[in-house]
């Protein structure tokens, strides 16, 4: 019995020690080693068994990569594979005109008060005054409108460009007082103001442009003593003053805009004192001027055109002292006058030929007024 039993046993050990394990040194007790590699130091499985790791090459429950390789809600420019942005940073590159860190890219701030389109936020005061570049971003950070009267002006006021959120004034509006203000632009999106536009006494001012908004002036549209002034431009959108306007007292101003849409001027429509322009050629849709058209004291206005549709005024025609004036041709489709008719001081203008035959053309018995030519040109 003892010969036969011991055998056995050795050859039950034998086979069971060498069959079914390619596993190296390390103790392990199942009969098929699963995985063709070690890849942690403690688990030889195949399957990769935590739950918040994208890595290819890690089983342990923590992120160790030194990448962003994460695929949405993230648009981090530093390394991160969280689903969710912390950096403190805008690095968003579309669809955002935020100015705080913000990440998405869609813009979720409140829409700002300059666009005109949307409701007009009016200033909780009725009379403003606005006297330097700080109080106008103010304004502009807030407010797009006024209900009342708007005042800008102050001697150390030099910029306006900021009140391009200005949409509507109810009442007047007035660039008044300035020293160092040499150019008026900015306005493009004001497109309506119920009282009085006035440009007024601005000392160091050379250039108005913009307004090409404005479409109607409740009352007087008026530029006037600002002896620097040179140039004005805009307006290409005015439809109607509701006053007069006028450009009067510019001595150095040599180029006013075309008016190509005004229609009408309820008032008086004043041209005084100014350099130029060699041609007044700027009224070319001015069918209603319902008081006096005067052109007074001119230096180098030398013809007259642009008054097509004019064919009627319901006060004066005043031309008086302008030294450079030769031609009156665009007035010639006037058929009546509510008022006088005075043709006086013009030294180059042809008495005969521009003067008289302006009378003839209108027709003395339409003329309310009396009519006065004299100390013109020969000719």
């Amino acid at each position: 019995m003892r010969l036969w039993f011991v055998p056995l046993v050795l050859a039950l050990a034998v086979g069971c020690e060498g069959a079914g394990d390619d596993d190296d040194a390390t103790a392990d007790d199942d009969t098929a080693d699963d995985d063709a590699a070690d890849d942690d130091a403690a688990d030889d499985d195949a399957a990769d068994d935590d739950t918040a790791d994208d890595d290819t090459s890690d089983d342990d429950t923590s992120d160790d990569d030194t990448s962003d390789d994460d695929t949405s809600g993230d648009d981090d420019a530093t390394a991160d594979d969280d689903t969710s942005d912390d950096d403190t940073a805008d690095d968003d590159t579309s669809g955002d005109d935020d100015t705080s860190g913000d990440d998405d890219t869609a813009d979720d701030d409140t829409a700002p008060p300059w666009f005109c389109g949307g409701p007009r936020v009016f200033h909780p005061l009725s009379d403003v005054l606005l006297s330097s570049e700080t109080a106008i971003a103010d304004f502009c950070s807030s407010f797009n409108a006024v209900d009342g009267n708007l005042i800008v002006g102050g001697p150390l006021l030099a910029d306006i460009s900021g009140l391009g959120c200005l949409c509507e004034v109810t009442g007047e509006f007035e660039i008044a007082g300035t020293e160092a203000l040499g150019i008026i632009e900015g306005l493009d999106l004001l497109q309506s103001v119920g009282g009085r536009v006035h440009i007024d006494n601005n000392s160091g001012l050379f250039r108005i442009g913009g307004f090409q908004d404005l479409a109607e002036v409740g009352l007087d549209l008026e530029i006037s003593r600002n002896e620097a002034l040179t140039v004005v431009g805009g307006f290409m959108n005015l439809v109607q003053v509701g006053g007069d306007l006028a450009l009067t007292d510019n001595p150095l101003l040599a180029t006013i805009p075309v008016f190509p849409s005004l229609g009408e001027v309820t008032q008086n429509l004043r041209i005084q004192d100014l350099a130029g322009p060699a041609t007044l050629d700027a009224f070319p849709m001015l069918s209603t001027l319902g008081q006096s058209l005067e052109i007074e004291d001119t230096a180098g206005v030398v013809t007259v055109l642009g008054f097509d549709l004019l064919t009627s005024a319901g006060g004066n025609l005043t031309i008086r002292n302008n030294a450079a004036l030769e031609e009156l041709t665009g007035l010639f489709g006037l058929e009546s006058l509510g008022g006088s008719l005075r043709i006086q001081g013009n030294t180059v203008l042809p008495t005969a030929a521009q003067a008289e035959a302006l009378r003839d053309a209108i027709g003395v018995g339409d003329i309310g007024g009396t009519v006065v030519i004299d100390g013109n040109g020969p000719g």
